[in-house]
């Protein structure tokens, strides 16, 4: 069965794993489903969602399996390697190439803010706060940022903040979007706004 050209037998696993409550069994199936280039995966919120426990347990080494994985199977799927990717950033286990894949993404589908924040995210990691910030001032000339989610919205808030450019968003809205990140998201995010920037306008 594992050498099947239809079946991915590690999917099976998890599939069982899953209906049966053994988490850590169905996270090591789906690491070698993933590796595996046989057989139709699971959907893209399924599999964001393992990426999101990954992420959220502090499985990095797991997380990072799993999406290099996608990476070589599932790269047409835009959705799915923006997630993929943007929560190796948040977790500090940066993708190498992962601004530039980013940018093919959003350029792509540009009304998509996910795709731009997450291009941010990464520039942001890399310390690159002029880019980052150029970025982010494209988005804010189309959405309004009080309309965004809270990810979304605290991403272009620090890109502008790192760049030493006024906050755009208030310490009460801040704090009211940070209550709706995930905890690595949190950790990731709150350096940003610890100090205020010498050159804040």
């Amino acid at each position: 069965e594992l050498t099947s050209s239809s079946r991915n037998s590690f999917l099976e696993i998890y599939q069982w794993a899953n209906r049966n409550e053994a988490p850590d069994v169905a996270i090591r199936a789906m690491v070698a489903a993933c590796d595996n280039q046989l057989g139709i995966l699971p959907s893209t919120t399924e599999l964001t969602h393992l990426m999101i426990h990954l992420a959220e347990t502090g499985r990095n080494d797991d997380l990072t399996a799993v999406s290099d994985g996608l990476f070589q199977r599932e790269a047409f799927s835009n959705v799915l390697i923006n997630n993929a990717i943007y929560l190796r950033e948040v977790t500090g286990n940066s993708v190498p190439g992962g601004v530039e894949a980013l940018t093919f993404i959003s350029k792509k589908n540009p009304h998509v803010v996910g795709f731009q924040t997450a291009k941010i995210l990464a520039l942001i990691n890399r310390e690159r706060f002029i880019e980052a910030h150029r970025a982010a001032t494209e988005v804010i000339q189309q959405h309004e940022i009080d309309d965004l989610p809270a990810a979304e919205s605290i991403i272009l808030a620090g890109a502008f903040r790192l760049a030493g450019r006024r906050t755009l968003l208030s310490q009460n809205q801040l704090e009211a979007r940070f209550e709706n990140l995930m905890q690595a998201e949190r950790e990731a995010f709150e350096p940003w706004f610890a100090e205020k920037p010498a050159e804040e306008e």
